[in-house]
């Protein structure tokens, strides 16, 4: 991209910033800093060395453009960070890093559009990626090419340190398209950020941005508690984590660890160290669990998850998988146009000798026997659905609602509690009713009641 064409890249980007008609939630901002700094980072300290930074004001257009040797002559921010105004970044990290090297006080409102940009593709993959140059392709802004990009990087980061008056011109007009970018790209995006969440994610990039420099801060008294009582939680701990048997008291066995790998078949395929012994270095426990991934199943685990949902959440979670699922096109209208709801899931052997994931009782309503039936009637099929509609069933005991005769209860079975009532399966059941307008054979077997 040539002289010419960057000038018109720019004249682009800030035609659409003047232009442009923020919301009311940012107008109360007198001023908007649009800032980017270009550094380095120190490879042994890991903190930034500030090359030269670019600020722009939204309303007024007043642009501030200044090297390394003015940054650090300043004592504070050469622009307005109190409450009547808002710093606009892209990666907020990054920018207020280099506000604490130059001792900066940090803004007192960011917004970093990273972050507002992150939350508006959440769950999508987004074609240009999420860098700056992939949200401005992404809402149709123009910006330098990658190539560019990646050639002035190169030049912000040489090494010695040294630059000529035309690379130092040319990185500072690098840095303004950066910045000019930002201006653009807030109206295109104004709309869907809300502004509290907005500026509590700005206030996290600045904690970051502070653990970064000095370190995770930690309870330094509670950390001592700890410690000096280590010996006394350390037994407890273990034999909460100990599921596979290979402690004795507080001392890891190699042996036990051979004998648990050897019952699970997995012994002949664990590294070993050059002395011949069983590895239990982190990359070898990462490793192996890549290839054995299997989840070990606790029957009870489902009720359990259940139980602490509650009902209330259980129908939520049900109303949003079937309103996802006929989103997404995994299922259509005419699919629940009848639904039939059980309250178990295990197969069972039926007249036609075909297995049925249901568990009906001995003197079912005969309609809704011969619905189950018919809705199995084709062979080889393993999946709950038929041309009949859906079969839904929660994996709990049966529950006695109008319109089914339930099995008399054993005595070994009286004690059971059901895991959900009868108020949820009528919940369910009038969501689905609300959801389409057809009949469903629901209707036929059960009340609101």
């Amino acid at each position: 991209m040539n002289r010419h064409e960057r000038r018109c890249v720019r004249a682009q980007l800030r035609q659409i910033g003047e232009a442009a008609e923020l919301p009311s939630v940012l107008r109360r901002f007198r001023s908007i800093w649009a800032v980017d700094f270009e550094f380095q980072t120190d490879p042994i300290t890991g903190r930034v060395w500030p090359v030269c930074m670019v600020a722009i004001e939204f309303y007024s257009g007043k642009e501030l453009l200044l090297w390394r040797d003015q940054l650090l002559s300043l004592r504070d921010a050469p622009f307005d960070t109190g409450d009547d105004s808002l710093l606009l970044c892209f990666q907020a990290v990054a920018e207020l890093s280099n506000f604490l090297e130059l001792s900066w006080k940090l803004p007192r409102h960011i917004c970093d559009l990273y972050a507002e940009h992150r939350t508006q593709t959440n769950g999508t993959n987004p074609p240009y990626g999420n860098g700056l140059l992939g949200a401005l392709a992404l809402r149709g802004l123009a910006h330098i090419n990658a190539g560019e990009k990646e050639d002035m990087r190169q030049l912000v980061l040489r090494p010695s340190r040294s630059w000529s008056p035309d690379e130092i011109h040319a990185i500072l007009q690098y840095c303004r398209t950066d910045v000019e970018a930002l201006i653009a790209l807030l109206p295109a995006m104004a709309s869907a950020i809300q502004l509290s969440p907005a500026l509590l994610r700005g206030r996290y990039g600045a904690a970051v941005a502070r653990m970064e420099r000095e370190g995770i801060p930690i309870d330094v008294r509670l950390y001592q508690a700890f410690m000096e009582n280590w010996e006394t939680f350390r037994p407890e701990l273990i034999r909460e984590a100990d599921m596979c048997g290979v402690y004795e008291g507080t001392t890891f066995k190699m042996l036990l660890f051979a004998n648990y790998l050897a019952s699970r078949g997995i012994l002949a395929g664990w590294q070993r160290t050059p002395t011949g012994l069983l590895a239990t270095d982190d990359d070898t426990f990462l490793g192996q669990i890549e290839l054995h991934r299997h989840q070990p199943f606790d029957r009870s685990s489902l009720t359990r998850w259940r139980q602490r949902l509650g009902e209330e959440h259980i129908v939520a979670l049900l109303q949003e998988s079937l309103s996802v699922a006929h989103r997404t096109g995994a299922i259509d209208t005419k699919d629940l146009e009848r639904v039939a709801i059980d309250t178990t899931v295990q197969e069972k052997a039926i007249a036609s000798r075909q297995k049925v994931p249901i568990d009906l009782p001995r003197q079912p309503h005969q309609r809704m026997r011969k619905l189950m039936i018919s809705s199995r009637g084709r062979r080889n099929r393993s999946s709950c659905r038929s041309s009949r509609g859906w079969l839904i069933g929660s994996p709990t005991a049966n529950l006695a609602v109008e319109g089914i005769t339930n099995r008399p209860k054993r005595e070994s079975q009286t004690a059971r509690k059901p895991a959900c009532s009868p108020g949820f399966l009528a919940k369910s059941i009038t969501l689905l009713r609300s959801n389409h307008r057809d009949r469903s054979i629901a209707s036929e077997f059960f009340t609101d009641d």
